[in-house]
């Protein structure tokens, strides 16, 4: 289903693939703008990233001290 083009932002544009479309060799293309793409990367490096390290670090910790027992 192809979304009504109309409704969207103007600085959203992509081609959808329509169900005749499924072909071998069919691509769709999706534009992202790269400033939003930007902001979206800082929340994840702000939010995500810090809490991940955290986790990987208590888990190096924890299996230290499981070997040591």
């Amino acid at each position: 289903m192809v979304p009504n083009m109309e409704k969207m932002p103007k600085d959203t544009a992509f081609e959808a693939a329509t169900d005749e479309d499924h072909g071998i060799g069919t691509t769709t293309s999706i534009y992202i703008d790269p400033a939003k793409e930007a902001a979206v990367r800082r929340k994840f490096d702000i939010y995500v990233v810090p809490v991940s390290v955290i986790y990987l670090v208590m888990s190096t910790l924890d299996r230290n001290n499981v070997s040591r027992c």
